[in-house]
């Protein structure tokens, strides 16, 4: 089964979609098709697809109790990772924060939470550059800033969300 036409019918992005279906542990393999004129799309077993519609219905009826309405929903942090430079700052998306301080700490054991907040993964480029396009922040890695005052990012982020709809934590 294409994996295109599984996304539509269960309501999925293409791209959310593809992260479901490896967070599910299948690989999608690449084939020819005739609906993408001969060119190669991704594909899965009839049985894998089952699978996925099995762990998709499993999500939807689980859907209160995590709160979340969208698959794309997570939360936008902003964590001091060095404590030794409180000014050095990795903003970025996740729809697991835990999991990822987890990564975080195996390196840094220290690492500290400025903010996380419920966002869309859609918004993270543009939240990103409004909070870093502003005087005394610096770029230093991908995703990791210099900030001269981090209480000011603290702020500017509650000022851009309240801009925005709101969205519940996943």
């Amino acid at each position: 089964m294409y994996l295109k036409h599984l996304a539509v019918e269960l309501g999925y992005s293409k791209a959310a979609f593809h992260r479901v279906v490896r967070r599910i542990g299948i690989e999608p393999r690449r084939v020819r098709s005739d609906f993408s004129r001969g060119q190669r799309t991704l594909a899965i077993t009839v049985e894998e697809a089952d699978r996925v519609r099995a762990a998709t219905q499993e999500r939807d009826t689980t859907l209160l109790e995590s709160e979340t309405t969208h698959p794309d929903d997570g939360v936008f942090y902003a964590v001091v990772v060095d404590p030794i430079r409180p000014g050095r700052v990795k903003l970025g998306f996740t729809s697991d924060l835990g999991q990822r301080l987890s990564s975080y700490r195996t390196s840094s054991p220290e690492v500290q939470v400025l903010f996380a907040i419920p966002c869309r993964r859609g918004w993270e480029a543009t939240t990103m550059a409004a909070l870093t396009n502003v005087e005394g922040c610096s770029q230093v890695g991908r995703e990791v800033f210099d900030y001269a005052d981090s209480d000011a990012l603290v702020e500017r982020s509650r000022n851009w969300f309240a801009l925005l709809p709101q969205v519940k934590a996943g």
